[in-house]
C-alpha cells in the first residue's frame, strides 16, 4: 500500500531505475482503494518482467531482482508491503 497521490507511473520507474539491469518491464495489472485498504492509500500489483538475455536466472537472482525493487519502493516512497512471500 502507498499514499493515493503516488503515481502508478513513478512506482514503475522506481523499479525499472533500482534494478540490476535484470527487470525490462514493471506493468500495473491491478489498483485496489476500497474497504481493505486505509483512507488515502491505494494498493498496487505490478508484473514484472525479469529476463537475462545471455542466461537462464536462477530461482535465487529472481528473488533477490524482486527484493531489490520492491526495497527501492518501500524506501522511496514509504510504501507498505503486503502479500509477498517472505515478507
Amino acid at each position: 500500500m502507498l499514499d493515493r497521490v503516488i503515481p502508478a507511473g513513478r512506482v514503475a520507474e522506481l523499479m525499472l531505475s533500482a534494478s540490476s539491469g535484470l527487470l525490462r518491464k514493471a506493468e500495473l495489472f491491478d489498483l485496489y482503494e476500497g474497504d481493505q485498504v486505509p483512507a488515502g492509500k491505494k494498493s498496487l500489483a505490478f508484473a514484472l518482467d525479469i529476463v537475462a538475455s545471455d542466461r537462464t536466472l536462477t530461482d535465487v537472482e529472481i528473488e533477490d531482482e524482486v527484493r531489490r525493487v520492491v526495497n527501492s519502493v518501500v524506501q522511496e516512497l514509504g510504501a507498505q508491503l503486503r502479500g509477498m512471500p517472505g515478507s
